[in-house]
């Protein structure tokens, strides 16, 4: 079953490799993704993996492999177009791992791209995310029994 997410009103399914096309409307709603993933890793001050270019229902995102940049995007209806676009969301959802792995919050599965940027900035406002370099003190072992 396909779980209801949604980002200003526009329905993002969970996109997997060998799912339907993106449509308009997810595409629009994987832009705003990329904007906040923007806008999020600059006010945390952290590099993101994957660069992106948002741009609405047309957005990009980039990978560079043996400095070799290729550009993917998050839109697509079929053929090949559409498993590039499929990579492009693996891309962008490998980003939001990152953000979670460096702030310690767990992720269930990678392919729920809105629920892990929720449970993600959840735990960063609740203070339950513990930031990169912190230092994690562990309360003193009880004393023995007397």
């Amino acid at each position: 079953t396909q779980s209801t997410w949604g980002i200003c009103g526009l329905h993002l399914p969970n996109i997997r490799f060998g799912s339907a096309p993106i449509s308009d409307e997810a595409a629009a709603a994987l832009g705003l993704v990329c904007r906040l993933l923007q806008v999020l890793a600059g006010y945390l001050d952290l590099p993101l993996r994957h660069h992106m270019t948002p741009m609405g229902s047309r957005s990009f995102i980039y990978d560079v492999q043996n400095s070799v940049v290729q550009e993917f995007p998050l839109f697509a209806s079929s053929g090949a177009a559409k498993d590039r676009s499929e990579y492009g969301v693996w891309l962008l959802n490998k980003n939001i791992e990152a953000l979670c792995t460096l702030y310690r919050v767990d992720i269930v599965d990678l392919s729920k791209t809105l629920l892990n940027v929720r449970t993600f900035m959840e735990n960063v406002i609740r203070g339950d995310a513990i930031p990169p370099g912190a230092v994690v003190r562990r309360p003193p072992p009880p004393p023995p029994p007397s």
